[in-house]
């Protein structure tokens, strides 16, 4: 697909039309151009008649007063790194002494501090300053959370710049084409003649704006790996990531009717939608948090299942509903990981391991019954290794139900049980799993065994036939038979036979 096929196939199409007579339908072939002619100028017909020109786009509603509040980052950390983390902390304390010591049966959050991004003083109400410019970054909170049996995490809270919710509100789509059409061929002999691929605008716009959070999110990673550094944290693997959206309105983004969109009709008969969005206001279909008298939502958005984005969080809040003290003024506070909606992310996190463990293990898995493409100890070292992970994520979970009760002195009653009940199906889960993937253990171990008894059983035949020989040979030896002398010349002359 190309200008020139797209620009052949125009004038393929317009000659057509124009001087039909040199091309007799009669023909099967120019029956076929006829077809792809009339198809081509419908899709041009239905595009014109029917298309919406979008001038903005945004993640939400625009017509709603939003923004990107925050992005909160939950990673896995080895003792050791929590190690480092702890005595950072213990030489930025000056009245107290900080325990750097590690224990599995410890269960504690902690906060390390905040962080300024950027140059320069870090000022009174910051730890430190992290050195490195960004884009849409302010500041971070970081906290590390020790679980039972050995658990660590390091949460981060990046405080968002005006910048990134201008990257995801009204952003300007105007010079993009309304709509495309895509031929794959122009030649009238294949047999992919007259297929074509529609692009939509909407499609287009969508796609900025998901660029557009990926340019955010590998922002935070390079202010990321700063922080790290300073901290001394080399984790590598996966994380869990939740978007903060803060509404200034009263009621709730999520409705259980459609508002009205409001279409101007031009004199040309298009329809014009001057702003247009990704997320619609009817509640998605994976909804975590729904709590409409509290106007707050988390959800898992389908829209962003290819993005960085894990998790979206949507509270309505007004400033006439925030106390004196703005201790809930949800717009400028920072949270930790055992407040709120953030407590979900151990569960993303885990999620993540377990989708990983399977599309690492399930192909050898599945044919553990099954004559081995490789060897029966291949297969083995599968399964040991697929039970050894499952293990982990079983102790992950433990380690949350372990831990109740420090997560109750912090997060709400109704999220509490709501995420210790789904914890508890997740163990449930993940017990079962571990239970089949021990039996193909099993399974693949006797394989194991039998392929070596099988060949235990060769050696000690080839042993038997080579101690028979030297038997044999050491007769013939002893009473003078040429026999060997017979053997060796029947060799040399099988040897020169095939030379």
């Amino acid at each position: 697909m190309s200008k020139y096929t797209n620009l052949i196939m125009h004038l393929l199409c317009h000659t057509v039309v124009k001087v039909p007579y040199l091309f007799p339908s009669r023909l099967p072939m120019m029956k076929r151009l006829h077809w792809v002619a009339k198809d081509y100028f419908q899709h041009i017909e239905n595009y014109s008649a029917g298309y919406e020109e979008i001038k903005t786009f945004s993640l939400f509603e625009p017509s709603l007063k939003w923004k990107a509040k925050a992005i909160s980052v939950l990673t896995v950390l080895s003792s050791d790194e929590a190690k480092s983390i702890l005595k950072w902390k213990n030489k930025q304390e000056t009245f107290q002494e900080v325990r750097t010591d590690v224990s599995i049966f410890s269960q504690s959050e902690r906060k390390i501090g905040k962080f300024k991004v950027g140059f320069g003083k870090s000022g009174f109400h910051f730890n430190a300053s992290l050195g490195v410019d960004s884009k849409y970054v302010k500041s971070c909170s970081v906290y590390l959370v020790v679980l039972d049996n050995g658990h660590y995490y390091l949460s981060v809270y990046w405080i968002l710049k005006e910048e990134a919710t201008s990257a995801l509100r009204y952003v300007d789509v105007s010079n993009i084409k309304k709509h495309s059409v895509d031929y794959y061929t122009c030649n009238p002999f294949s047999k992919k003649f007259g297929h074509c691929q529609f692009f939509r605008k909407s499609n287009s716009c969508q796609q900025i704006i998901l660029d557009n959070i990926e340019s955010i999110s590998n922002d935070i990673k390079v202010v990321e790996k700063r922080l790290f550094q300073l901290l001394g944290v080399n984790s590598r693997g996966n994380q869990a990531v939740t978007l903060d959206i803060h509404v200034d309105e009263i009621e709730p983004y999520y409705t259980e009717h459609m508002p009205e969109k409001k279409v101007e009709a031009q004199d040309t008969g298009l329809q014009l939608k001057a702003d247009g969005h990704l997320e619609e206001r009817f509640k998605p279909f994976s909804t975590i948090i729904e709590n409409y008298e509290s106007r707050e939502f988390l959800v898992r958005l389908p829209e962003l299942s290819g993005s960085s984005i894990d998790l979206v969080f949507i509270k309505s809040q007004i400033d006439e509903e925030v106390d004196e003290f703005r201790i809930n003024d949800f717009a400028f506070r920072y949270y930790s990981p055992l407040e709120s909606h953030l407590v979900y992310l151990f569960l993303e996190l885990i999620d993540k391991n377990y989708q990983l463990l399977d599309k690492k293990f399930s192909e050898s898995l599945l044919s553990t019954y099954k004559a081995p493409k490789k060897s029966h100890q291949h297969s083995y070292q599968k399964a040991y290794k697929a039970f050894i992970e499952t293990s982990i994520i079983e102790g992950q979970l433990r380690s949350i139900l372990d831990s109740k009760f420090m997560f109750s002195g912090r997060c709400e009653a109704s999220i509490l049980k709501d995420f210790m009940t789904k914890t508890e199906r997740n163990l449930n889960t993940i017990k079962k799993v571990k239970l089949d993937i021990e039996a193909k253990k099993t399974a693949a171990n006797e394989l194991v065994q039998a392929a070596n008894l099988t060949y235990q059983q060769g050696i000690a035949k080839l042993v038997a036939g080579l101690a028979a020989l030297q038997v044999i040979i050491a007769v013939a030896t002893a009473y003078n038979f040429d026999f060997v002398e017979k053997i060796t010349t029947l060799l040399e002359s099988s040897g020169d036979y095939f030379k």
